[in-house]
């Protein structure tokens, strides 16, 4: 796990415009930012859940989508509802140029990749006052050429010493008794949100992963 408090340069915000929604409506405002680092970006995410986390409109979505199938206080039943609602309601959409959607645009167009499906879980679960990490994924690059000769060699090489943030999901932190449940609540998924942890599943295809946890 790496630490949140990661170096970064201030974000630079660049051209912004105005679009009609295509299905009418309010319009869209969308914002060009330039970043210095993916952590950075990471910690955008992270900033854009703690405002909306406020608002009444998420808290209104989520109390109502937890509250169709779970009694209160039943916190685990609350965090799988809701990223199981996002599951079976959010399409997930490949992007060109990464775009950051904040939660209330998700939630109305009903489609993103896995930073959108991220923020608008981690936004409705701390809403109702259930903690959530957002955890992003660095996977190293394969191995190249020199270090495959090396490996048949038989001497010890690191796989690689480059790679990227390539996914992030949602963990939702539970108190149990005196300790703490965290569930993984990666609705990209096809497993059933809450089934399955991104982790386990990049370590058994041979991933080298490291996590930052905002």
């Amino acid at each position: 796990m790496l630490s949140a408090a990661v170096e970064h340069s201030p974000m630079i915000f660049e051209d912004n415009w105005t679009e009609p929604d295509a299905r009418g409506g309010r319009p869209v405002k969308t914002h060009r930012v330039r970043f210095s680092s993916q952590q950075e970006q990471g910690l955008f995410l992270r900033n854009m859940v703690d405002t909306f986390r406020h608002t009444n409109a998420m808290r209104q979505w989520a109390t109502g989508v937890i509250f169709a199938g779970c009694r209160p206080k039943q916190r685990l039943c609350h965090a799988l509802r809701l990223a199981r609602w996002v599951q079976e309601h959010v399409r997930y959409v490949n992007e060109g140029d990464e775009t950051f959607q904040v939660p209330p645009r998700t939630l109305r167009f009903r489609f993103g990749d896995c930073d959108d499906f991220s923020t608008l879980i981690a936004t409705g679960l701390e809403a109702v006052g259930i903690k959530c990490e957002l955890v992003l994924m660095w996977i190293a690059d394969p191995p190249g050429r020199v270090a495959r000769a090396l490996e048949g060699l038989g001497i010890p090489w690191e796989a690689t010493r480059t790679g990227s943030y390539r996914h992030i999901f949602p963990r939702a932190v539970i108190p149990v008794g005196k300790g703490i449940l965290r569930v993984p609540l990666d609705a990209t998924l096809t497993a059933r949100a809450g089934r399955a942890n991104p982790l386990r599943i990049a370590a058994r295809r041979g991933d080298k992963v490291r996590t930052l946890v905002l």
